[in-house]
């Protein structure tokens, strides 16, 4: 009878630590889906048009990319959230 109780608080011990577990394996699925696509245009006022060949960043990240002919640009896998563009 002693066994009995022993295992049901044992069992009892390691749900959180299997939900904490199931949570940890989740983390990069769930920071996978929660990057976007920032897209953009540079122009100068000027020229009336876009500017190629400058480079866009993402500040605090190693995320860029270089303005198309265009001026389009367009940089993927970039954290949610509130972002200065460089």
């Amino acid at each position: 009878m002693n066994t009995r109780f022993s295992s049901l608080r044992s069992a009892r011990a390691t749900r959180p630590a299997l939900a904490l577990l199931t949570a940890l394996a989740a983390l990069p699925a769930a920071s996978t889906l929660r990057a976007g696509t920032l897209q953009g245009y540079v122009a100068e006022a000027a020229l009336a048009g876009g500017l190629q060949g400058v480079k866009v960043s993402v500040a605090g990240t190693t995320r860029s990319a270089a303005t198309d002919r265009s001026g389009r640009y367009s940089i993927t896998n970039v954290p949610a959230g509130d972002h200065t563009v460089v």
